[in-house]
């Protein structure tokens, strides 16, 4: 008889555990997790996201696909903007940040030029590759889209500005290098050239949305292209991120 009472007690408290509402620091919780405080906050997981496409590092603790809507805090590295994202299914979208599709359109040209010109009605090379990126803007990136010799790449986009502020970028670059953002050069390294460090012009951008262009060129020999972060008041560091930004 004791038995039965006790797996009845048991049986009821842990119905009554599953199905109530959780208070901290309340007694009277008004939902199904209702934290009270007046001088602390809630703080969120913090990790390094790789790539807006990419689950990982945030696992499934019970196996499988991460749930849709889990969220987590980015520390701003890898080139992807710091703050909070959450995962829809497919990608991890910004609270806050534009629904756009993210990345850079790409476009390879066969052949290059002294001076890649800003009116693109003037441009006569030939397309020979294009299409999105999504990743870093370095070897991995230029050699997905093309290699050998006498070649220019472009990858264009949107900058969605939310920390007025300093921006400058470096290339690392064999051969040359150019950063154009809304129609201004902002680093202009367009010469012929062994594998070289550059750094352009640290630039005041108001918030909101701004043009910009990736521009690179092989002509013979080695070829190596990486533009990195110097300064990002969107708070995003390092090797820059196709992920940062829309494409419109």
């Amino acid at each position: 008889m004791i038995n039965k009472f006790y797996y009845l007690c048991l049986f009821t408290l842990f119905t009554y555990t599953i199905n109530a509402q959780i208070g901290i620091q309340t007694t009277t919780p008004q939902a199904q997790l209702d934290i009270t405080a007046t001088d602390s906050g809630l703080l969120i997981p913090r990790v390094a996201l790789t790539s807006l496409a990419v689950q990982l590092p945030v696992i499934n603790p019970q196996g499988g696909h991460i749930v849709e809507s889990t969220l987590v805090y980015h520390n701003g590295t890898n080139g992807i903007t710091a703050g909070y994202y959450y995962w829809t299914g497919t990608k991890w979208q910004g609270i806050g940040k534009a629904s756009e599709t993210s990345g850079l359109q790409f476009f390879a040209f066969s052949g290059n030029t002294s001076s890649p010109p800003v009116d693109k009605s003037n441009f006569s090379m030939s397309i020979v590759n294009s299409g999105v990126w999504t990743g870093l803007l370095n070897d991995a990136c230029r050699s997905s889209i093309r290699n050998g010799d006498n070649y220019t790449i472009m990858l264009t986009g949107t900058l969605v500005v939310e920390t007025p502020g300093n921006f400058q970028l470096q290339s690392i670059s064999d051969d040359g290098a150019r950063v154009v953002i809304d129609d201004i050069p902002v680093l202009n390294r367009w010469v012929n050239q062994g594998l070289t460090t550059f750094n352009g012009t640290t630039v005041f951008l108001a918030k909101g949305k701004h043009k910009i262009e990736f521009w690179f060129y092989e002509n013979t020999g080695g070829e190596s292209m990486q533009f990195n972060w110097l300064q990002n008041a969107n708070g995003a560091t390092g090797t820059v991120n196709a992920s940062s930004f829309i494409i419109e």
